[in-house]
């Protein structure tokens, strides 16, 4: 089998041999149990991120906008100064959608947690159990401005650090903790969930996607394998003029609503909001956040890699691979509304 791959976008792809494993973890966060035996095939996946003149050549191919740079006083116009560091400010949709473009797709979590591991049997770590050093990862170190911060280590970087600096794990693979978090395929939910309704979701109530790996601000227990970070995907909320609230006169603060039946808050300036149905309890969840809107979540942290298979296999779909939309869905938020919510008054502030 070749060993090395190149794909459609000039990035080199490692063989990943696939087999047997123990996914998840006891000692972790809550949704990385139970433990559970996972079964894959050989696969392809991406050296190294995404990086800025990668997702630039993409850009630039299909007439997409440049994405964002983040409002670093030591990083001013990052997307375009910084070639070789990671693409972020892309969404999960962003990512599929470049992979399509390159011919690849996100790797599932199942494969993305195997690949980390570079072969070895249940590494907390990729590069094994040894907790993580400046010399390994680029993570929350005395650089980083978090009170977190690992003050006994010296990453040299405050934020993100060139693709491929530290060395890679033993599949040849680069940056899988650390530096930026990594998008995948999946719908969060929890391991022992029996339960797996995505369908609210495509309709339009929004969902949580996967990210993996850490970042440059993390701390040390977010870099281990088994993490899961939970992020909010927008499907079907944008941004229209939000009115305060005429008892307080203010507008609503960045939080976390839980709101029975359905309601929503309207945006202002740059304000965002996240609508999540939580179909057990009847309950609308509402995030207010003061922040871009393609941003909710942890801005300006999630990047990606990308996996493909050899012919054999497919574990989404045996045979092929599900059809996706090409750009997200760009319903009319107050049509939406009504659509939506016909019988319930809804919270105009």
């Amino acid at each position: 089998m070749e060993q090395i791959r190149q794909a459609k976008d000039g990035k080199r792809m490692r063989y990943i041999p696939g087999g047997r494993f123990v996914m998840g973890s006891e000692e972790g966060y809550p949704e990385e149990k139970p433990l559970h035996e996972v079964e894959l095939s050989a696969f392809y996946m991406d050296e190294m991120p995404v990086t800025n003149a990668e997702f630039k050549a993409y850009c630039d191919a299909v007439g997409r906008g440049y994405p964002g740079s983040p409002r670093w006083a030591d990083m001013p116009n990052y997307f375009l100064d910084y070639p070789d560091h990671p693409v972020i400010n892309v969404s999960w949709h962003d990512a599929m959608n470049y992979a399509k473009w390159a011919g690849k797709r996100l790797p599932t979590e199942q494969e993305w947690e195997f690949a980390a591991a570079g072969g070895m049997n249940a590494p907390k770590y990729p590069w094994g159990d040894s907790e993580p050093s400046g010399k390994c990862v680029n993570y929350a170190d005395k650089n980083s401005e978090f009170s977190w911060r690992d003050s006994a280590q010296n990453d040299g970087y405050k934020y993100t650090s060139p693709v491929g600096s530290y060395a890679p794990n033993g599949y040849g693979l680069y940056d899988m903790v650390g530096n930026v978090f990594e998008w995948v395929e999946d719908w969060f939910f929890r391991y022992d969930d029996t339960r797996r309704d995505t369908e609210a979701f495509k309709d339009g109530w929004g969902g949580s996607r996967v990210c993996r790996g850490g970042c440059y601000h993390s701390p040390k227990k977010d870099l281990r394998i088994a993490r899961r970070r939970q992020v909010l995907v927008i499907l079907a909320a944008h941004p229209i003029k939000m009115k305060k609230d005429p008892a307080s006169g203010k507008y609503p603060v960045p939080g976390l609503y839980d709101i029975s039946g359905s309601a929503a808050f309207y945006n202002k300036a740059d304000f965002g909001i996240a609508i999540e149905r939580d179909r057990t309890r009847d309950i609308t969840r509402v995030h207010v956040q003061k922040v871009k809107f393609r941003h909710l979540g942890q801005p300006g942290v999630a990047s990606f890699r990308f996996s493909t298979h050899n012919s054999r296999f497919n574990p989404i779909v045996e045979g092929k691979t599900p059809d996706l939309p090409d750009e997200e869905p760009q319903w009319d938020n107050s049509n939406w509304l009504a659509q939506k919510m016909p019988e319930q008054k809804r919270l105009d502030i």
